[in-house]
């Protein structure tokens, strides 16, 4: 028996209201602070970076999940441009994700072990963040490639992305898209940025210092390196359910009471990988001294203490 139309609603809207009322508080004072500190210990380029990572964070609320929940219980009201425009929110904010976690590894690794400077020109660190959005974009270009636009004599229009082929190939194909698209957003930066981290950390281990400048500098890097760490992971994990249920129910090994309440399971799993927005800005509150004060006065809750980062 199917999921009602009802049921759906519920589980979406509920869940949902939640997720943006929260992560976009959180994730807006977090970037206000890190802009507003910016002349002080936040002008090193890790955290241009983290920046970058709450402004998709914040994108995904505003953008990608509002359009995903109207293409989901309602027909589509934008336009042909917009259609083929916001299909591709799916894979570009994830993507640029994935891809500035790797940048801001490789930036924790030349700092601290090739001793660069931490804080480059603001021209070029804008330039960074610019091609990761190009890369980002350009990975998306299937989902452009694919989309449907299709409107009926009554005035309605659906906008979805459809793949080419009968039911038996289009399973098939859907099932390479996803798992494509899972090894090259999330496991690939995931390996690359644990064996950044894994060469980073065992080199911080090796230093031994009395200086207390010096302590302060290591417990600073790990810090930073504790962040990323944090990050990649709830990456990962919060998305890893979406992708297992795309790849078993294209395989077509599942039960035909599962497959009658896709939609249902789908939508549970969707609502677990957008929930990473919240649990984001819980860990960016936790190296942001300035912003984690003012969410602790914002829900009147006290949150454990945690070294504040210099990272300069």
């Amino acid at each position: 028996m199917s999921t009602s139309h009802l049921t759906m609603q519920l589980v979406a809207l509920i869940p949902s209201a939640f997720i943006i009322l929260i992560g976009l508080i959180n994730n807006i004072v977090i970037l206000v602070t890190i802009i507003k500190n910016r002349k002080k210990n936040t002008k090193a380029s890790v955290y241009y970076f983290m920046g970058s990572l709450i402004l998709y964070d914040i994108f995904k609320l505003t953008l990608y999940w509002p359009v995903h929940l109207i293409k989901l219980f309602a027909f589509w009201p934008f336009g042909l441009f917009l259609c083929y425009f916001c299909n591709t929110f799916t894979i570009v904010f994830s993507a640029a994700t994935a891809i500035t976690m790797i940048a801001m590894a490789i930036d924790i690794y030349r700092v601290i072990l090739k001793e660069s400077n931490s804080n480059p020109k603001t021209f070029r660190k804008i330039v960074i963040l610019t091609v990761i959005f190009v890369a980002a974009f350009s990975l998306s270009t299937p989902c452009i490639i694919y989309t449907t636009y299709k409107a009926y004599p009554y005035g309605k229009v659906l906008c979805y992305i459809s793949l080419p082929g009968d039911r038996q190939t289009n399973a098939q194909s859907w099932l390479i898209y996803y798992l494509t698209v899972y090894i090259a957003i999330y496991i690939l930066p995931t390996v690359i940025t644990i064996a950044l981290f894994c060469k980073i950390w065992y080199s911080i281990s090796k230093v031994s210092s009395t200086d207390p400048a010096s302590q302060d500098l290591i417990q600073s890097q790990k810090q930073m390196v504790k962040l990323l760490l944090m990050l990649i992971s709830t990456f990962l994990v919060l998305s890893t359910p979406e992708y297992i249920w795309y790849l078993v129910y294209y395989s077509q090994r599942i039960h035909d009471n599962v497959i009658a309440n896709y939609q249902l399971f789908e939508l549970v799993f969707q609502l677990i990988s957008i929930s990473k927005v919240v649990v984001n800005s819980v860990i960016y509150a936790y190296f942001v001294p300035e912003g984690k004060q003012i969410l602790q006065q914002l829900y009147c809750i006290k949150l454990k203490k945690t070294n504040a980062t210099k990272y300069k």
